[in-house]
């Protein structure tokens, strides 16, 4: 065994260093679609196995057939709604610029009925809507928006080499961690200082709380604002698509889709659809809102259900901290963090304590005689 001393040492740990540095800098553009790809690879290597004994242990034919799943279910839908929605919202936000006040006749019967409940309400001091102040009030909120969504719409267009190189990588990474997948969680092991069985709770625990966060969260969001956007469809309302993907969105949050429901079944009311409005609400209050218990239960267990709020947290921070990518970002930075604290709970605290303990049940040394 080479004995290495403490110069060695300090050489090699500072070359670590440095190795480490530069790989992250070369890899850093791409971290985005290796953390994605690593979660495709959680959630969907259940499949592959099970694929793998359809084909009798071949690998190449099982991982084939799950890459084709991953594009059928998940890759393909999502372009085509991103591509949908981003248009229909472009269409949203020129309609909304371009509005004036004379060509929205349903709008000015909306604020002359709100202006009769503000003169009801007993804080009210004589203020009253105006046709105007809604118009500049939702172009406020809209233009921003929709530069956001032309910009990205242009750096799409001009940046195909990129697509391509990150498509690439994916299905690179995919394919080379289906049938891999142990030997990169044993090569992990070995990497650790921990003992194997705190590396291996800790890897059953990210993950049970990955799949849970893909299962509990995002499928039943995607259910959610799905089943919404049909109500809205049946009612009438324009631009679905742009709806749809919005209650998708909160329904990732506490308060799910009836920041949606509410509003816009409320204006369909007062506007005089009185039947279109009833079937948005009534939709939301027995159906959409049921739809969290009922799937969440069935597809997540209890020990894996991740708080509300730490995934509100974690979407938004990584929204924040990382761009688009921390919306994969945060929620696997969340988890990691969670998985700390609760092996801490489980195991640390408990040695702590016991050494403590030990400590203190030592009876204390006899002193030396002549001192």
């Amino acid at each position: 065994m080479i004995k290495l001393s403490s110069r060695n040492k300090t050489f090699f740990y500072l070359l670590l260093l440095f190795t480490g540095y530069v790989a992250y800098t070369l890899l850093r553009p791409y971290l985005g679609v290796i953390v994605f790809s690593m979660v495709v690879v959680i959630v969907f290597r259940p499949l592959y196995r099970r694929y793998l004994r359809w084909f009798k242990r071949r690998q190449g034919p099982a991982i084939a057939l799950t890459l084709v799943t991953i594009f059928v279910v998940i890759l393909i839908p999502t372009a085509l709604v991103v591509q949908v929605t981003a248009d229909q919202a472009l269409d949203l936000y020129r309609n909304v610029v371009t509005l004036k006040a004379e060509q929205m006749t349903s709008l000015s019967q909306v604020i002359s009925e709100l202006n009769e409940l503000l003169k009801r309400l007993p804080f009210e001091h004589g203020y009253q809507l105006t046709e105007q102040e809604i118009i500049q009030s939702l172009k406020r909120v809209v233009t921003p928006v929709g530069s956001f969504l032309a910009s990205h719409a242009m750096e799409v267009g001009s940046s195909t080499v990129d697509i391509i190189t990150t498509f690439i990588i994916f299905v690179s990474l995919v394919a080379t961690l289906l049938p891999a997948w142990p030997r990169a969680i044993q090569f992990l092991k070995e990497l650790s200082p921990l003992d194997d069985e705190l590396d291996q709770k800790y890897i059953d625990r990210v993950t049970a709380m990955t799949q849970s966060m893909v299962r509990g969260i995002f499928v039943v969001a995607v259910t959610q604002g799905l089943v919404m956007g049909l109500f809205l469809w049946i009612a009438g309302v324009h631009y679905i698509a742009f709806w749809t993907l919005l209650a998708v969105f909160l329904s990732i949050l506490p308060v799910g889709a009836s920041m949606i429901a509410f509003p816009v079944g409320g204006y369909l009311i007062l506007t005089g659809d009185l039947w279109q409005g009833a079937v948005v609400i009534v939709g939301y209050v027995l159906v959409v809102s049921n739809i969290d218990s009922l799937l969440r239960s069935r597809l997540v267990p209890r020990e894996a259900q991740l708080n509300p709020v730490l995934v509100l947290l974690s979407l938004f921070g990584g929204l924040k901290l990382f761009g688009f990518m921390g919306v994969i970002y945060g929620p696997v930075v969340m988890i990691f963090l969670m998985t700390t604290i609760e092996i801490y709970l489980e195991h640390y605290r408990v040695l702590v304590r016991a050494e403590s303990s030990l400590d203190c049940s030592e009876p204390p040394a006899s002193p030396e005689i002549g001192q």
